[in-house]
């Protein structure tokens, strides 16, 4: 039979209808069409997709359970990585299908989608919980990475207690991911999942606030994982930048998930960045009302990081881009409220270390674009724990969390995964290195046992 080369399409709300609500904008495999694409997967023998992803996903044999109309199978498969597929199938930028055979000659095989139909239409497994072996584990985060290290070590048989910040748990799952591309309760199942295991999730706990500090973890648990990520904002450094009306992405999307109401009504909005946190707030501004959204970058269409999903999907909506641009002033109308953003014209020169061309102003091409807010998605900065941890673990001069490779810091019983060690990194990213640390506190717990 000749190999399929288009990829079964996932049905989605069409653009007018998406952006008058939150609910999902891809509605995802029905199990019928997620056979059919499964299907499509030839099965090859290298399984490259497995070694493209960073947590080395057993892909080729949950896909292969689904073609054969085994959705239950596949879940159970996929769970043998981490505990939200469910999240990963709707969020993962996915770097599997850029080394998938298929692709050479047709589309690649929709392998991340295909996760989220085994999540979507599969049963999970029975739990069978390991006897305990006596050791205790404290995890400061309950981000990707923490619940990463939780789920693999209460599967050892550890007790695990983890420890948010936040009044939610999820980290930027569910303070940075809209609900319309990542469902609530899709991460509370997960989250329910995990308390069955026999996690312990709590919230309101901060590091460095009250008696919670790093020593009384240790006094508490036998290890201590640090999984903070990195939730604070980075600087475009230009001037106007702390006018009224200018918010960083981070923020923004942290206190409208935590229920701060944004009036939007009418309203002007303008973006500065090209990532999938730029896409985000752009598209969180259309659903409140915002009268008119422009994203400026400074680079060009194929350099947005954004994936290109993403992208399309608020071209559809009506996202307006300025492409090869970038800000060089904000400036205020006469109450000090922003008004307008001056921005330059780009073009790219040599590439930087980043292996993309670097983005160089032109001359005297500066032009002024007006806003009612703005909005800045340009990248975060560690968690800020540096002064709550750092007479017992090394960091980084700019508040990262030294590590190894086997992610211990340089306190023995202190372990850190995660953005707070790799900074700002993709959610896959951040479950691949958790793993890793998990192993190590295994392997280090097990040895004192």
């Amino acid at each position: 039979m000749a190999m399929q080369l288009d990829r079964v399409k996932m049905p989605e709300l069409d653009p007018d209808t998406r952006t008058s609500s939150y609910a999902e904008a891809v509605l995802g495999y029905s199990r019928k069409l997620a056979v059919e694409e499964a299907l499509r997967c030839i099965d090859c023998k290298t399984k490259p997709c497995t070694y493209g992803c960073p947590a080395l996903t057993r892909a080729p044999e949950y896909i292969q359970a689904i073609a054969e109309g085994d959705f239950d199978q596949s879940l159970a498969i996929a769970l043998e990585t981490y505990p939200i597929p469910g999240t990963l199938g709707r969020t993962c930028f996915h770097p599997c299908e850029d080394v998938c055979v298929v692709g050479i000659k047709g589309e690649p095989v929709a392998i991340c989608s295909l996760k989220r139909a085994a999540f979507d239409h599969g049963k999970w497994p029975k739990i069978e919980k390991p006897a305990p072996t006596g050791k205790s584990v404290g995890v400061v985060g309950g981000g990707p990475a923490g619940l990463q290290v939780a789920y693999d070590l209460i599967r050892k048989g550890h007790a695990v207690t983890v420890y948010e910040a936040l009044p939610i748990l999820g980290g930027m799952m569910t303070v940075g991911i809209p609900a319309y591309r990542l469902p609530r309760d899709v991460v509370q199942k997960e989250l329910d999942k995990l308390r069955e295991w026999g996690v312990d999730l709590v919230t309101d706990w901060r590091l460095g606030e009250g008696d919670f500090t790093l020593d009384n973890l240790l006094g508490k648990h036998d290890a201590v994982f640090l999984g903070v990520g990195c939730h604070a904002p980075k600087s475009i450094r230009v001037e106007g930048e702390d006018l009224p009306g200018v918010t960083h992405a981070v923020e923004w999307l942290r206190k409208l998930e935590l229920g701060e109401p944004y009036d939007l009504e009418g309203k002007r909005i303008v973006i500065i960045g090209g990532g999938s946190t730029a896409m985000d707030v752009s598209r969180n501004s259309l659903r409140l009302g915002a009268k008119s959204v422009h994203i400026v970058y400074r680079r060009g269409r194929r350099q947005m990081t954004a994936a290109p999903e993403e992208i399309v999907q608020a071209r559809d909506e009506k996202i307006r881009f300025l492409l090869m641009a970038n800000p060089t002033r904000i400036l205020p109308d006469d109450g000090g409220h922003v008004k307008f953003v001056e921005c330059v014209q780009m073009e790219l020169g040599p590439p930087d270390a980043s292996g993309r061309k670097r983005p160089e102003p032109i001359p005297h091409s500066e032009f002024l674009l007006a806003a009612d807010e703005v909005i800045l998605a340009v990248g975060q900065n560690p968690s800020p724990i540096k002064q709550h941890v750092e007479d017992r673990v090394a960091m980084t001069r700019w508040g990262d969390v030294q590590v190894d490779e086997q992610c211990r810091t340089s306190d023995p019983r202190v372990y850190a995964a995660g953005d707070i060690a790799l900074g700002p990194s993709s959610i896959i990213e951040a479950v691949a290195h958790a793993r890793r640390a998990a192993a190590s506190m295994h392997a280090d717990l097990m040895a004192d046992a």
